[in-house]
């Protein structure tokens, strides 16, 4: 039985040849503000003859969480003072940057649904089960969701 609950709604952070990236509203759980992000790629741009045409991804952006290091790459790399920039602008750096939690990736040749069934999980997990895919690793050395929302992929190395 499939829970019925608010939909979130995405705005267009940047739709080009290789990729189609979405913000939702402002989300907040109690502790800090973020923000799911669709990330829709076109796989031809990244590879020559993929198997599956597109890739899509729900990601966990806070700007709140991003720590000092990831500010100060983005003011000398990208010429962007984090404290002065929108929440739009700054969650657009942090994707291109890396700083985020992947919660949700498939593959596939559909790109409609596709992008379909990634708003549903966002919704899903908006309701359910974000702290669930937080905890979880991300990459092999053990850091979880909470480390990579900061921007400490190394984490999981100092938990050993």
């Amino acid at each position: 039985m499939k829970t019925e609950c608010a939909e979130l709604k995405f705005q267009t952070l940047r739709n080009d040849d290789c990729d189609i990236t979405k913000m939702s509203q402002k989300i907040n759980y109690g502790d800090f503000d973020l923000y799911y992000v669709i990330q829709f790629n076109y796989m031809e741009e990244y590879v020559a003859e993929p198997e599956e045409k597109y890739s899509v991804s729900v990601l966990a952006v806070s700007p709140q969480q991003a720590e000092t290091e990831c500010r100060k790459y983005l003011a000398e790399n990208m010429n962007l003072n984090f404290d002065e920039v929108d929440e739009k602008t700054k969650v657009s750096a942090l994707v291109e940057y890396g700083v985020y939690s992947t919660l949700f990736c498939e593959m596939g040749n559909n790109k409609k649904e596709l992008l379909k069934t990634a708003k549903e999980e966002a919704t899903q997990m908006n309701l359910f089960s974000f702290g669930f895919m937080m905890d979880k690793p991300q990459n092999r050395i053990g850091s979880t969701g909470w480390d990579f929302i900061k921007g400490d992929i190394m984490a999981g190395l100092e938990k050993a």
